[in-house]
């Protein structure tokens, strides 16, 4: 039998945390380029995880003053389209 290697269990336990993010106005393009690259990938995130970003988000929406939006949120989610990006005319 080769050799396994097993690794502690992480204590660390995926779960909402009451923390929000705070970012400078400079870096807001930065931020909702990431959220848009993390819908992009969400059929790829397990069930679990995608309900813990989704509370995650509510918290923050809670902070920011705007709790009524969460049903909105996750109907971003499940309706936003993904797309190609449009390819540049090679020239040789």
């Amino acid at each position: 039998m080769a050799n396994q290697t097993h690794l502690p269990p992480s204590p660390l336990v995926p779960r909402p945390i009451a923390k929000t993010l705070k970012v400078r106005t400079e870096d807001e393009r930065m931020l909702i380029s990431l959220g848009g690259a993390l819908i992009v990938h969400w059929d790829t995130i397990p069930d679990t995880i995608q309900d813990i970003l989704i509370d995650q988000a509510a918290i923050g929406l809670q902070v920011a003053g705007s709790p009524e939006r969460q049903a909105e949120l996750e109907t971003l989610i499940r309706t936003a389209k993904v797309a190609p990006l449009a390819t540049e005319k090679r020239t040789n």
